[in-house]
């Protein structure tokens, strides 16, 4: 929990405190064999496209789609009221993993992946090596319009992709292959990241691989409205070897660059401590520069300032959350750490009025920057987690959710009405949070979280109109939601001022007590209806 705002009226000081939305409804997806969504996609009608990854032939829980082998694409279509309207598989005989689901303008899906599936199923592109990247282009309905596999005879895999103005399609990932018949760049490394431009019928145009002497991959790719493109991931290779020029600051390092239409470098950033770090996510800033979202094992040292929250001595340092807010050439502004004593883990992130949300998957009790509680007991495992920042990165609140056994959050979409939508996958029955029993396995688990946008605000008073009339405030919440005002004196102890029903336009509410007070808080939170 953060602060939102603060406004001081002579001596008194009144500081409002936005609060963690609470879980609003929970949706377990599957059968009884492995699911787990990876990537959630905002529909013009309000529903959602779901994409993931299905284990099996059968068909239990409410899972319809059998799947053709071992592990497949799995979709799924949700209408406005996140009720399934449709779910389908696809892949071959052998594993194929959906690493995310692209909208595209005509209304359809880019599904971006990996295969090691022969032609069968719904593969119909030919085999070129070990696990081949993957793409297929999906219609509205689901029907699958044409597939295709692109790499060498090694391992391939394609991470994330962005659609271009021409219908075509800049792909980002990870190679293990030499040239071959469906790759030309080199390789420089064991592994290089590695970018495919394609046509609208996903034709290969070309290809470039993005590293040095060690390993590199991709995981995401943003367009930049000048008409350029910054890719992010992560690099264990020293500067100075193959086209890595930003030097090297630990074992593994988030790596950002900047990359002309045609795949030139026009910059390359190494972001580290002398731990590892990665990059997960980018966020495109209002001033057109750049929030590289990942993860940190690091202390401070290299580019980070920020700390890590894991214990000081006798244990290994667990990952944080990690934030690196970078201007438009590539200069790194500053750097925050979110999380706890324990592993936290952020995957994805989306850009908000005033800030950023993002999602993944936290180990830790409360205690560094983290709020929320820890539901999960298993050894090792991870609850769902959701946090929101201001735009310096400052936490405002977070959210976990999840029952006893692993959850994780994978992605993320807002919603029309302003709710969150969290989605990955879960393990087990109905406490913690969750509210809906698995079907076996691992499932598909998400949730919705309500609106958090009630706003407090401080009306112009002088301190006489205090003294006799009690401090005025000003509430706006959102239309027929409950929220209950609190004051604390010392943000510890908190009192209830008022129950007040969301308008949509700011309503007064007094405290009567203020006068007498030298410092008071405020703040909304969300309630269920009384």
């Amino acid at each position: 929990m953060g602060t939102g705002w603060l406004s001081c009226l002579s001596a008194l000081c009144v500081v409002g405190v936005l609060a963690a939305p609470p879980i609003v409804t929970d949706h377990a997806l599957g059968g009884s064999g492995e699911e787990t969504l990876n990537d959630v996609a905002l529909q013009s009608d309000g529903g959602l496209v779901l994409g993931g990854s299905l284990f099996g032939t059968s068909t239990h829980g409410n899972r319809t789609a059998p799947g053709f082998g071992d592990r497949d694409f799995w979709l799924l279509r949700l209408d406005a009221a996140q009720q399934s309207l449709w779910d389908r598989a696809y892949g071959g005989q052998g594993p194929d993993e959906l690493r995310r689901v692209l909208p595209l303008r005509d209304g359809g899906f880019l599904l971006i992946g990996s295969s090691a599936s022969e032609p069968s199923g719904t593969r119909t592109a030919a085999r070129e090596g070990g696990f081949d990247a993957w793409i297929v282009r999906i219609a509205a309905d689901g029907t699958s319009l044409w597939d295709r596999a692109y790499g060498g005879l090694d391992g391939d895999r394609l991470n994330h992709g962005v659609e271009l103005a021409d219908g075509g399609f800049l792909l980002v990932g990870t190679s293990s292959s030499e040239p071959g018949p469906g790759k030309t760049a080199a390789l420089d490394g064991p592994s290089d990241a590695w970018v495919l431009r394609v046509d609208a019928q996903g034709n290969r145009l070309w290809d470039r691989s993005y590293g040095g002497s060690g390993s590199e991959e991709f995981n995401t790719v943003v367009s930049d409205p000048g008409g350029s493109f910054v890719v992010a991931g992560w690099s264990d290779s020293r500067s100075g070897t193959g086209n890595k020029t930003s030097t090297a600051h630990g074992q593994r390092d988030a790596w950002v660059l900047r990359l002309g239409d045609d795949g030139r470098i026009l910059w390359d950033r190494s972001l580290g401590g002398q731990n590892e770090d990665w990059a997960t996510d980018v966020v495109l800033a209002p001033d057109g520069g750049l929030l590289v979202v990942g993860n940190s094992l690091s202390r401070e040292g290299g580019t980070k300032t920020s700390p890590n929250y894991s214990p000081a001595v006798g244990v290994s340092l667990a990952s944080d959350g990690w934030l690196n807010r970078l201007d438009p050439s590539g200069t790194l502004l500053w750097d925050r750490s979110l999380g706890g004593s324990d592993a936290d883990v952020l995957q994805r992130a989306l850009a908000v009025p005033g800030g950023y949300l993002f999602a993944g998957f936290s180990s830790s009790p409360p205690g560094g920057t983290k709020t929320s509680a820890k539901h999960v007991t298993e050894a090792f495992g991870s609850d769902g987690w959701l946090a929101r920042t201001d735009l310096d990165g400052r936490p405002i609140w977070d959210q976990t959710y999840g029952a006893s056994l692993t959850h994780e959050a994978m992605a993320l979409a807002r919603l029309p009405d302003g709710s969150l939508f969290a989605a990955g996958r879960g393990f087990g029955g109905t406490n913690g949070t969750r509210t809906v029993p698995g079907f076996g396995g691992s499932d598909g688990y998400a949730v919705r979280l309500a609106e958090d946008e009630g706003r407090l605000a401080v009306p112009p008073q002088t301190p006489g109109e205090i003294e006799q009339l009690g401090l005025r405030l000003s509430f706006t919440g959102l239309t027929n939601l409950w929220y209950r005002l609190e004051r604390s004196p010392d943000l510890i102890r908190w009192g209830t001022l008022t129950t007040i029903r969301g308008g949509g336009t700011p309503t007064s509410v007094t405290d009567l007590e203020a006068a007498s007070i030298p410092r008071r808080f405020y703040r909304a939170r969300l309630i269920s209806p009384p």
